[in-house]
């Protein structure tokens, strides 16, 4: 994670090393690679340009993917926020997982898309019995015709 090029850090870390003052790429891996997370299964649209946007109003149908790295079954609490491009909640519901010793499990969710064009950042977040905090899976979604879309920046 560190480099040597005359005291700077290499993309986990910023500044000079002794330091060590972490960036968001270190921070979202502790997501990415947590034993037990639950992933939205669905191309993020910042970079999957071709896709078409969702049509405002419409459904959008999607799966989770919960993932249990433990020798024990695990399950935990789902939060499932859409947040516009200022960051304002525009949707939310909860649901519950349970994921098997070293398995998966997938689960199907239903959203109503926005009325409103535009960026929005999809979130799941996965909060455990005994947790302090969740850890997140997020996808930028674009929801009807526009030239540009902004995102909120989580």
């Amino acid at each position: 994670m560190l480099t040597n090029n005359y005291g700077y850090t290499g993309d986990y870390f910023k500044g000079d090393i002794k330091d060590l003052n972490p960036t968001i790429t270190l921070d979202w891996f502790k997501h990415c690679f947590s034993p037990l997370a639950v992933f939205i299964d669905m191309s993020d649209q910042r970079y999957f340009r071709h896709e078409a946007a969702h049509l405002p109003g419409s459904e959008l149908m999607f799966n989770l993917v919960g993932v249990n790295d433990f020798n024990n079954k695990k399950s935990g609490d789902i939060t499932i926020r859409l947040l516009n491009d200022e960051g304002h909640e525009v949707l939310s519901q909860k649901s519950h997982i349970e994921i098997p010793a070293y398995g998966a499990q997938f689960k199907p969710v239903s959203i109503t898309m926005p009325d409103a064009a535009g960026g929005y950042l999809l979130l799941c977040e996965l909060m455990q019995p005994g947790s302090k905090e969740p850890v997140i899976s997020r996808r930028y979604i674009r929801v009807g015709e526009l030239d540009d879309y902004r995102f909120f920046n989580l």
